[in-house]
């Protein structure tokens, strides 16, 4: 009985000793310093972002980004919302940018053994009144934007070899009919594996 217990606490201790990396997820593409929430979902915070290195190595591991479909003219844009109403950014923009950053040379994630996640956020509003909901057509519009996003980013990491970008259903979908599910769930949990 004793040999067991002492068995265990040996393990025990041994697996204490394991220290695990925490994923590290830069929300609204926005980690640089000083902050500043004017600036999420901004392309410039954005490259920022993905610049940001710790010990030679990039310190996150992932990025949350925001797709708006803007009610008035459904441009589907990078956007938080529309409180700037001169944002005419593409959704699909940030996209590209990781698609080059991918191509890069070199580890995109601080741990050899960690996934990039990317994570996609289609805000459920359609104007500055966050009451002001999709329209059945507008829904399809969204959808049609973030499979765009998707097939960007998901080419990108089989062409550059990377193992990478799952996508999170995010409790913004939930917000949307059933039919926005339907053709964004297919964008949820889909990992992107490195060729052999």
């Amino acid at each position: 009985m004793r040999r067991t217990s002492l068995g265990c606490a040996v393990l025990g201790a041994v697996a204490a000793c394991t220290q695990p990396h925490p994923i590290v997820i830069c929300h609204n593409a926005n980690c640089g310093e000083p902050t500043d929430p004017e600036r999420d979902d901004t392309l410039p915070a954005f490259r920022e972002s993905l610049a940001l290195q710790e010990g030679g190595r990039p310190a996150i591991d992932g990025i949350e980004l925001d797709s708006f479909l803007r009610g008035s003219d459904n441009a589907c844009l990078y956007a938080h919302d529309v409180s700037n109403t001169a944002e005419n950014t593409p959704a699909t923009a940030p996209a590209m940018e990781l698609a080059a950053h991918f191509a890069k040379a070199g580890p995109i994630t601080f741990a050899d053994d960690t996934t990039f996640l990317v994570l996609l956020e289609l805000k459920a509003f359609v104007s500055e009144n966050t009451k002001d909901r999709h329209t059945p057509e507008q829904r399809k519009l969204h959808a049609l934007c973030a499979w765009s996003i998707y097939k960007i980013v998901s080419d990108a990491a089989v062409d550059s070899w990377n193992d990478l970008a799952k996508w999170s259903r995010d409790r913004t979908y939930d917000n949307f009919h059933d039919e926005i599910r339907r053709l964004c769930g297919r964008m949820a949990e889909i990992v992107c594996r490195s060729r052999e």
